[in-house]
């Protein structure tokens, strides 16, 4: 556990670092400038809701682990699915790949790769003509939702699966936790990455990371009221050629609702009635 918050500690300085310099270089967008500062001054105590797992020992295991997944990893056959690439994160060193993790580092790929996809879906649409610039917001706001939706199935549909294993923590805490630090790691990552290959595409993870930042008062800690078994809207279209039909939601685990409310909070505008409300 120590060394996932030490690798916390160094992915947000190289961040911090690449941020900085990007900026003073003038090569950071200017669209960005401002979730970068947020990002600057907000992301220690957004760090310090984990300290926690340096003094509690959360009952999960450690397993070898994909290390790089991601959509464009999981292939259909027409009747089967393949995963692809084990190689784990191709720019770091093979000592590091090898280390056995939480299978939930895994979970956090793939749910840092489907806010990716509905940012993508929507750039296409705007780049195409088929989203107007008057309707840009909407859709926005549209995408946030589709993104919790998603989401929260595949947080669901993992959980359905693993949780008789033994390998994630009981305790809805606990899990939540885990996966927050994750994600948080990935989205770090992603927004170096970017910098230094597409800084076009570097506000989407940064922005992930702001949602991520308490915005008064530290993070909510108390555990979840129970929750109405569906969401309140049902879309059904779909953004350019990649389809994001939302799947008609079912009940949730009472954990992935917890988790969802801290860890793909959308901006006030998009969550004007949340299925779901912390318990006092």
């Amino acid at each position: 556990q120590r060394s996932v918050l030490q690798t916390l500690r160094n992915e947000v300085k190289a961040t911090q670092r690449d941020l900085r310099r990007a900026q003073r270089s003038g090569m950071l967008p200017a669209g960005v400038l401002v979730d970068a500062e947020r990002f600057d001054t907000g992301v220690d105590e957004l760090s310090e809701r984990f300290d926690r797992l340096r003094t509690t020992k959360l009952d999960a295991e450690r397993i070898r682990v994909h290390g790089d997944l991601h959509l464009g990893q999981v292939l259909w056959t027409g009747n089967d699915v393949v995963f692809i690439d084990f190689e784990g994160e191709p720019g770091a060193p093979m000592a590091q790949r090898t280390i056995k993790r939480s299978p939930l580092a895994d979970l956090a790929g793939l749910v840092r790769s489907f806010d990716y996809a509905g940012r993508m879906s929507v750039q296409r649409a705007a780049e195409r003509g088929r989203v107007g610039e008057a309707d840009l917001d909407a859709v926005e706001r549209w995408r946030h939702r589709w993104t919790d939706a998603v989401t929260q199935r595949l947080v669901d549909a993992y959980v359905d699966e693993i949780d008789d294993a033994g390998l994630i923590p009981v305790a809805v805490e606990d899990r939540r936790l885990l996966l927050d630090i994750y994600i948080l790691i990935k989205a770090l990552y992603e927004v170096r990455y970017e910098l230094s290959n597409r800084p076009d595409w570097v506000a989407w993870p940064l922005s992930a990371i702001v949602d991520l930042l308490p915005a008064s008062g530290p993070l909510p800690t108390t555990r979840c009221s129970s929750a109405p078994p569906s969401l309140e809207y049902r879309p059904t279209t779909t953004i350019s050629t990649v389809s994001t039909t939302v799947p008609t939601p079912r009940r949730s685990h009472p954990w992935s609702q917890c988790w969802k409310q801290t860890a793909m909070r959308a901006p006030p505008s998009s969550a004007s009635s949340r299925p779901f409300t912390w318990a006092g």
